[in-house]
């Protein structure tokens, strides 16, 4: 994937020199820094008929996203801001830490007596992150006013991330529903998630003077999710590809600084909002004997068709330093 971006990286830095030779467009290389808040929200919810009732289990899985994502954008822009004006930008993201929130574990299932879904185990789990997150954006304006301007917005995100999940604090309430604290130490948990989002809407541009321009985007997504849980303390992975929609926002304000031969720096501050919503079914497959079942050996079982939704909410808020050529 890295060879991949920088040989994408190269031939945008080539045709750009080119483009600008003829003096038709600018080029930008953008280094960024943020910092994100949210989490990725993984829900598996089974309802069978037992006896005269439905039995529910459930389990859903918080893994956060509080990281600071280091990366950088490039882009070719035509040079005039009038109707038609047109910009195309590539952008390359990555963590530089681990999430400062806890991995959180909730489970519910039917109580047989009452018939009520009670809560019967949660707990709270380090995590360490790896993510990468490249999109690929393009902009056309479609109208033009003075000091206005309204762009149609589109472009496809790939993020991936990977999860470690390290140790555990919480409580389970046994089979005679007493309540005991569990923890431990051991990496219970390996996560891996990958979204797919073509996205397509507008943007607005609004210049407060001839340096400084605030804009404010939204778009729709499609969603393509695919993941994969190593429960390791239970010799059992889930996978899942899954499909749903999603919805993409920011705010930025740029400001130019005073140009310095044929070098424009600029620098922006900018936030954004990135929400996916995806569900389909997962398999369950054990790859070894499974602690929780002492009286069966669940090596080589394997579970079909079982609901599962994955829900991501992303908010960044960063800082934009660049260069205009």
């Amino acid at each position: 994937m890295k060879r991949n971006l920088l040989i994408t990286f190269a031939f945008v830095l080539s045709l750009g020199q080119t483009l600008m030779a003829q003096s038709k467009v600018k080029f930008t290389v953008t280094p960024q820094l943020s910092q994100n808040f949210g989490l990725t929200e993984y829900i598996m919810d089974i309802s069978l008929p037992y006896n005269e009732g439905i039995y529910v289990l459930k389990s859903q899985l918080e893994f956060p996203l509080d990281v600071v994502m280091a990366g950088v954008t490039v882009g070719l822009h035509s040079t005039r801001d009038t109707l038609y004006a047109w910009s195309l930008e590539g952008g390359y993201f990555s963590n530089i830490d681990n999430p400062g929130g806890v991995m959180k574990d909730h489970d519910w299932e039917t109580d047989t007596t009452t018939w009520r879904v009670e809560k019967f185990s949660y707990t709270e789990s380090r995590a360490e992150m790896k993510s990468t997150l490249i999109t690929v954006e393009g902009y056309l304006r479609v109208l033009q006013r003075q000091h206005f301007g309204l762009d149609l917005w589109g472009g496809f995100r790939y993020q991936k991330i990977e999860q470690d999940i390290i140790g555990y604090d919480g409580w389970q309430i046994d089979t005679n529903g007493v309540r005991h604290t569990v923890s431990g130490i051991e990496k219970g948990i390996y996560y891996k998630v990958t979204y797919k989002s073509p996205h397509l809407g507008l943007r607005s541009n609004i210049r407060l003077r001839h340096h400084t321009v605030i804009s404010a985007k939204a778009a729709f997504a499609l969603v393509w999710a695919s993941d994969f849980d190593d429960h390791l303390l239970r010799n059992k992975t889930a996978t899942a590809d899954i499909t749903g929609k999603g919805f993409i926002s920011g705010v930025s304000i740029r400001h130019q600084m005073p140009r310095t031969g044929k070098i424009q720096p600029f620098f922006e501050l900018a936030s954004e909002f990135a929400y996916h919503h995806a569900s389909g079914i997962q398999t369950q497959s054990w790859y070894g004997d499974d602690p929780i079942t002492p009286d069966v050996d669940d090596t080589g079982t394997i579970l079909l068709g079982i609901p599962h939704e994955i829900n991501s909410r992303q908010v960044s808020v960063g800082l934009r330093l660049g260069l205009g050529f």
